[in-house]
This record gives structure tokens, sequence and C-alpha cells, in this order.
């Protein structure tokens, strides 16, 4: 089975159709496209239609991978799980959405890599690229990332933990040990944040959920970030 001109291998081209199942259950049709940006990677609901972007210069082996942590994504969606998002009266434009942001890829993402871990795909080429993106940034980081309270230091708190989840500790450990070196305040506090999700767990979305708020409140996220649980929105309406 051939997805963005990529031959897949057969459990994740099973995974694939029996997500594409699902979708076509509630009258989407799966689409993949190529896209550019900096993410590897989006899912979008639309019109008709249930769309994975996959980022065009990715190899096969990183297109698999990617393609898989998407449709993992499209589930969520579908299976209600908790959103961050910056709070109404700041908007998109705010530091905290970008906060918001990591808060939420850092419970997502973890439970997708531990939904396809059966399928044996490679991330290293991501996880590579994602290293040299944040020793870039970690050259010049911003303003106020190790003064607890502020955007960036919530961020860069986030980040590490995302790294020390989800990354190899054999592949990170240089990494992790320089943002402690750069960073000491929010290192410190990311290895608290890691040590929330660990605690709750982030296979369902209930442990999701637990899990970002206890994170939420550790960082003292406040009214600046809103956690979103589709599913008492749903029952409410």
């Amino acid at each position: 089975m051939k997805v963005l001109d990529v031959e897949l291998p057969e459990p994740l081209a099973a995974f694939y159709r029996e997500v594409e199942a699902l979708f076509a259950a509630e009258g989407l049709s799966l689409v993949c496209e190529r896209a550019s940006g900096p993410e590897f990677g989006g899912f979008y609901r639309e019109e008709g239609r249930a769309l994975v972007t996959v980022r065009s210069d990715l190899p096969p082996e990183a297109t698999c991978h990617t393609l898989a942590h998407e449709l993992v994504h499209g589930l969520q969606r579908r299976e209600g799980w908790p959103l961050a998002t910056a709070g109404p009266e700041l908007g998109a434009d705010s530091p905290a959405e970008e906060v918001a942001a990591v808060l939420q890829a850092l419970v997502h993402c973890a439970a997708a890599e531990l939904r396809i871990a059966p399928l044996g795909l490679d991330a290293s080429w991501e996880q590579r690229e994602r290293h040299a993106g944040v020793r870039s940034m970690l050259r010049a980081p911003h303003a106020g990332a190790n003064v607890p309270g502020t955007p960036a230091w919530a961020y860069w708190s986030l980040l590490y933990a995302y790294l020390e989840l989800l990354h190899p500790a054999e592949h990170v450990r240089t990494l992790l040990r320089n943002i402690k070196r750069a960073l000491p305040q929010a290192a410190a506090t990311g290895q608290r944040a890691a040590e929330l999700v660990r605690f709750h767990g982030y296979a369902t979305p209930d442990q999701a959920l637990a899990a970002m708020r206890a994170v939420h409140e550790l960082l003292r996220l406040g009214h600046h970030v809103v956690i979103e649980d589709p599913r008492a929105t749903a029952t409410a309406g």
C-alpha cells in the first residue's frame, strides 16, 4: 500500500485502513497531503474529509512515522481528548498560545507514541531534527526563559519535559544536560512536569486530562491557558 508515494510497512498499512474505516463511518474521507512549514505533520477535520499533512522534505522512514503519529492525533480528536488553548481574552497571537500548544503536545504526543509503538516505526530522523532546532534556540533563548512565572519559562519547562518523556534517554541526555546548564529553573520544573505526566498516565482521555491539569497547576498558568474537555462540552450540549 502506497501513501504519499511511500510504500507503507504492513503493520502501518493495516493501521491506516483501520483509521480510514473509522472516519468513513462518520462520512469523512481520509486524505493525506504533503505540506511545507516547520511542523513535521498535522491533522485537520474539514468539510467531508479528515486531512493528514506530512512535511514535504521528510524521507520515507520519517514519513511513515509522522503519518502514523498524525493518524493517532486524528483518533484523539475523534475520541474527545482534552485541548489546551490561550485564554479567550489573550488570543491566538499571545505567548500563551505557544505555551498551550506545547502543554497539549506533551501529553497528546506521548500518548500517540505509546499507541504506535507496536508498529515498529523509526522516529530517529524527526528526533535529530528536533534536537538541532532546540540546540539552535538554546543559543539565544527567549527573554525570561529562566525566570519562573514568565511565558518563556513555561515554554522551556514544557519543552524539557517533552524531550525527557518522548525521546530515548541515550539520545537526549547531552541536550538535557545543556538545557540544565543554561536554564536550570526551567529544567528543574520540566523534570517535575515529566514526573507528573508519568504519575497520572496518558493512555486515555481521562488520564490525559488529569496530567494536563496537574502540569497546568505546576506552571501556575491560571487563566492564561485554558484546558477544555470536549466530552464535557458535548454532554452539556
